[in-house]
């Protein structure tokens, strides 16, 4: 119903803009340059900002539109136009009873003044309207804008397969139309909303593709609705000019306009800075200030501090923060930080006192009143969130050990006369899961046993006037939890913890402390004596077979043998050695995580008799005999691990059998399989180009790959309950290589990547962004052309 495909620049003439041609925007005014690999398909701008009612005063707007249009060359632009404006009643929802607008007030006015009321009425940001009247028409920097321009302002109701509907015409009726047209897709719950749809590249669909992306907001859904294609590679890579024949440029014009005019579409995310000098303390508490500062401060486990760093700037809109242990399998501790959009992120620290990135996990969490991670607390070797609602509800969020998630489950209701709660796992015995509330004026700790909560039991008094709490792993070393409380007066004060799920008198460890809105539980970044390495099922490929933190790569060379190549967590090496000797009796090889759950990363071989063997490694080496697993799979034209594919915890095997079926097997955790399941039909075609990714997408599950006869790669993105997301297409070209396979995270940078090589040898690293996007690929290696990669 809008016309999708008009690019329109700032400095674009009236006669241009008559015709219909598609002209370059304006570069961006922002400070710092606006690059294509920013943009998310997924969530274009928050809904926080979209849906603002107050984004701009008249007087704000006025002043916008006379910097931009300066002085007009006709009596029509935006700035000097009056308006006349028909009186509009409240419109409400049929299907929901939600107003889609308010009541507007008609009359005789300028265009900022009408812009402001029907921002107030819509309950749509006068930013977003400026910039859709720019992109759609170039009015916003005309100076002498045609009639024609004026009566189709926002598009609305201007198909490009036809001419505008009569009733929309018109520069009064465009404005509050389009604003009311784009607040009926939420309020009405009309066309498409929040989740995953195909969205194309182009009204060509015979020619372009059109990948499924996870629309993650309202206001994106909106977008969508209104102008129905993404951009593609191309729009992206040339933000201010023109693609290829399958380019679309009105959403890509819509988010490169707001970021020039009015800052990010998601809101300023907070600055990382590192700290070499510091580095990454064994362990350490993190903590904000009123200024939005974030600071880690070492602990010495004697019950004194280190020097604190500072690591990030403009952590302040952030509505919630708490540790996430390494939640990823990366090896390191990591963050969990909730935006005012409900977004929640994982802030992936690298090792060396600074960040590499951060990750989106998750979107809608604005109901919980508390979030408490970093832990373990279902005892399955990942680390989990627990989350308290509004309703009292206390939820807990597992981890898979990937960044991404299990199923949550309700573990408690009536938590909300709490004050507060941090998770305090081994702080009763080792093994038992806590958590600790502040409830009226005293501490309390409730745990979890397997018929539900135990009783509250206090463990002090004197909380009254505590305005912050959190759980250290040992601050004085005695080997203990202890607990660390924040009284009004700024001072800090470590309860030590006896072990047996109580507290001893305090002792004050800090002053100042109340220019601080947020303290996280400490991160410790040591093993435990006596802990094993944890190997992550949900990981497919080669992965960390020495246990450095780091991905490895494993690849089996003419002499049979199984080599290990040491990554070093930025995409080069630390050197290789022989993993496992004498592997050319295997038809199949690849790696299939810890199968038994023994803290080993396995890799299964498939023998010409159809034996599958297991194969356990550990700290970089065969550990122990191999055992024979299965037999029977000769037949299978591929076989291979996504890692956890159906999200019980546990690796599993997927296989294409000769009648071209996929089929998935279940891993029992113990080494064995469940009954198999048919999960697919119609791959015999692609047994040769079939690869397990990782989570490729990152939304948390497995995917799987492949490159079909065109070369293509094709991305079937797991569900994370054993099934598929509709298939998209990420890439082209793919068919010249050797060898493709997904390896995890070769550089560290929070996303999972794609190795190739060709006949020259080269071995080269495909780093992935989100969506269909890519990073420059580079050369990492040579002469790897007669090795065959461990899948």
């Amino acid at each position: 119903m809008i016309r999708f495909i008009k690019m329109i620049a700032a400095v674009v003439v009236a006669a241009l803009v008559g015709a219909g041609l598609v002209v370059s925007v304006a570069p961006a005014e922002r400070a710092d340059a606006l690059t294509g690999s920013e943009f998310s398909a997924g969530m274009i701008i928050t809904d926080d900002l979209f849906y603002d009612s107050s984004a701009m005063t008249t007087q704000e707007i006025q002043n916008f539109l006379d910097g931009k249009i300066g002085s007009c060359r006709t009596s029509g632009c935006l700035n000097v136009v009056p308006v006349d404006v028909t009186s509009q009643p409240v419109v409400t929802s049929r299907a929901t009873g939600q107003i889609r607008c308010g009541a507007l007030v008609g009359g005789r006015m300028s265009v900022a003044e009408l812009i402001f009321r029907v921002q107030r009425a819509c309950s749509i940001s006068a930013k977003v309207i400026l910039v859709t009247l720019q992109k759609e028409q170039g009015l916003v920097t005309n100076k002498a804008p045609s009639q024609s321009a004026l009566d189709r302002a926002m598009g609305m109701a201007c198909p490009d397969t036809a001419p505008c509907a009569p009733y929309a015409l018109g520069l009064a009726n465009q404005i509050y139309k389009g604003a009311l047209q784009l607040s009926t897709y939420k309020t009405d719950q009309f066309g498409m909303q929040p989740g995953w749809h195909s969205i194309g590249y182009s009204p060509n669909s015979s020619k372009c593709a059109a990948p499924t992306i996870n629309i993650l907001n309202y206001a994106t859904a909106a977008l969508y609705n209104y102008t129905p294609y993404q951009p593609n590679d191309s729009a992206l890579s040339n933000l201010y000019g023109l693609g290829d024949g399958c380019a679309s440029y009105g959403n890509r014009n819509f988010w490169v306009y707001y970021n020039s005019w009015f800052g990010s579409t998601t809101g300023a995310p907070p600055a990382l800075v590192s700290d070499a000098t510091v580095g990454e303390p064994g362990l350490y508490l993190t903590a904000r200030d009123v200024n939005g500062d974030l600071y880690i401060y070492p602990q010495d486990r004697k019950g004194g501090w280190g020097a604190r760093a500072l690591v990030g700037r403009g952590w302040g809109g952030m509505t919630a923060l708490t540790a996430a242990g390494d939640f990823n399998g990366n090896g390191r501790q990591e963050m969990f930080a909730r935006d005012s959009s409900g977004a929640l992120y994982l802030y992936l620290r690298d090792g060396k006192g600074g960040w590499s990135g951060r990750a989106l996990v998750g979107t809608g969490w604005n109901p919980f009143v508390d979030l408490a991670g970093g832990v373990d607390f279902d005892r399955d070797g990942r680390p989990d969130l627990l989350a308290r609602g509004a309703d009292g509800y206390l939820y807990l969020y597992p981890g898979n050990g990937g960044g991404g998630w299990l199923p949550r489950t309700v573990i408690g209701a009536g938590w909300g006369s709490i004050r507060t709660f941090q998770v305090a796992t081994d702080f009763s015995a080792p093994g038992s899961r806590d958590v600790l509330v502040v409830v009226g004026d005293s501490l309390q700790r409730f745990t979890r046993t397997d018929s539900g909560w135990a009783p509250a039991a206090t463990l002090s008094a004197g909380f009254t006037g505590v305005t912050s709490f959190t759980v250290t792993t040992d601050f004085n070393g005695d080997g203990r939890a202890d607990v660390l409380a924040r009284d009004g007066a700024g001072s800090l004060w470590m309860y030590p913890g006896d072990g047996k799920g109580g507290v001893s008198a305090p002792t004050r460890v800090g002053t100042g402390w109340n220019v601080m809105n947020a303290i996280l539980p400490s991160a410790d970044t040591q093993p435990r004596a006596g802990t094993p390495g944890r190997v992550d099922a949900v990981r497919s490929g080669s992965g960390d077979f020495d246990g450095d933190g780091a991905v490895d790569v494993a690849a089996r060379n003419l002499s049979g043998d199984l080599v290990m190549y040491r990554g070093d967590g930025a995409g080069g090496w630390k050197g290789s050695s022989v993993l496992v000797r004498n592997t050319g009796d295997y038809r199949q090889l690849f790696g299939v995580g810890d199968l038994r759950g023994k803290g080993e990363r396995g890799i299964i071989g498939i023998d010409a008799a159809g034996i599958m063997w297991y194969l356990p490694t550990v700290d970089g080496r065969l550990s122990g005999s191999r055992a024979a697993i299965g037999s029977g799979w000769s037949g299978f034209a591929w076989v291979g691990s996504p890692g956890d594919f159906d999200g019980d915890g546990k690796a599993d095997v997927l296989a294409i059998d000769s009648l071209g079926r996929m089929l998935l097997y279940s891993g029992d955790g113990a080494g064995g399989w469940r009954a198999a399941r048919e999960i697919g039909a119609g791959w015999g075609a692609y047994a040769r180009g079939t690869f397990t990714a990782g989570d490729l997408d990152g939304d948390g599950a497995v995917d799987v790959a492949v490159i079909d006869a065109r070369g293509q790669l094709l991305l079937y993105p797991g569900d994370g309950r054993g099934g598929w997301k509709p298939r998209s297409t990420i890439g082209a070209g793919w068919g010249s290589f050797s060898a493709v396979f997904g390896a995890g995270d070769i550089d560290g940078d929070g996303h999972a990547d794609v190795l190739a090589w060709g006949a020259d040898g080269r071995l080269i690293l495909y780093p992935k962004l989100s969506g269909s996007a890519w990073k420059a690929p580079r050369v990492i290696g040579q002469g790897w052309s007669g090795l065959t990669p461990l899948r």
